[in-house]
């Protein structure tokens, strides 16, 4: 789709000049990007924010085989993945780091790496606390942690004769420990056809079979849960014209698993005060056990 075509929900990207200037310029309701501006409450489907909606894709989720997954049509405006799509095309040869072994072969940018502006935004949104509370509720899982770093996401570039044999995800983030839970990926290859090959296979539990196909494009989005028999990978050699890659970009979730024993030794604030009832119980509960503060607190009636 072109810029100024409509998007989702009859949205249009308008024209604002043939700008060269590569930052993101904002006003309270619009953001201009490289002379497209959009009104930014509509770079995301509203609907993704909708009760109802939500729970429609959760049933897809959790009935999904070979394990739960979803796919979430039209999450963004198009106009806004083009603009994302054309910044693949900006970086340097040292902005990526290469795979390449019997196993895999393609290009994922580095950590930590400013991206572009409609990039930068689109990680932005998608790792804000109102998306982040749609995902869990969409997934029900609770308290998602983002990796701001994005470790194993960013951009993913697949040249030709390129390839990813099947797969579970990692485990942990190598750095925080924290346990990664999902990935959400966004397509971003125009006009894909299947003589291209690069569909998204996932396989059953026993490593035997592909189950389910997921075909790699333009903006289409999958919300995918990991797991260590959670197995999928595109093997089949990506072979379209010469010049197009298979492009998307992908982010990572996490939760800490300990978090429950954690929030066990939680101490509330402790504030300065004149009072001196106030003074002996900053000084004394750090000393009381927390099964036996908690009984105080409602004998007590402290919040």
């Amino acid at each position: 789709m072109l810029r100024g075509q409509v998007g989702f929900s009859g949205i249009v990207a308008q024209p604002v000049g043939e700008s060269k200037n590569t930052d993101v310029k904002a006003s309270d309701t619009t953001i201009s990007i490289r002379g497209v501006r959009f009104n930014y409450h509509e770079l995301v489907n509203p609907n993704i924010i909708n009760p109802t909606y939500q729970r429609q894709l959760q049933a897809q989720l959790l009935s999904a085989a070979p394990y739960p997954h979803v796919q979430i049509p039209e999450c963004f405006n198009p106009d806004f993945l083009q603009l994302i799509l054309e910044e693949f095309d900006t970086h340097k040869s040292a902005d990526w780091r290469m795979a390449r072994s019997d196993m895999v072969y393609f290009h994922r940018s580095v950590n930590n790496l400013y991206l572009g502006p409609a990039s930068e935004l689109y990680f932005s949104l998608i790792n804000s606390g109102w998306f982040v509370n749609a995902l869990s509720l969409i997934s029900g899982v609770a308290n998602l942690i983002v990796d701001q770093g994005r470790l194993g996401g960013g951009m993913h570039d697949t040249p030709a004769g390129g390839y990813f044999s099947v797969h579970s995800d990692f485990t942990r983030h190598q750095q925080t420990g924290l346990a990664n839970k999902m990935v959400f990926i966004t397509y971003l290859t125009h006009d894909w056809c299947p003589a291209w090959g690069g569909e998204l296979e996932l396989w059953d539990s026993e490593q035997k079979c592909c189950v389910q196909k997921i075909a790699p494009e333009f903006g289409k989005t999958l919300l995918m849960l990991n797991g260590p028999k959670h197995f999928h990978g595109h093997p089949s050699v990506w072979n379209a014209p010469v010049g197009v890659n298979r492009r998307s970009v992908a982010n990572y979730y996490f939760i800490n698993e300990f978090a429950a024993f954690d929030r066990s030794e939680y101490y509330p604030s402790v504030y300065i005060t004149p009072n001196s009832a106030e003074r002996i119980v900053a000084y004394v509960r750090p000393l009381v056990p927390p099964i036996v503060w908690h009984a105080l607190r409602r004998v007590l009636g402290r919040p």
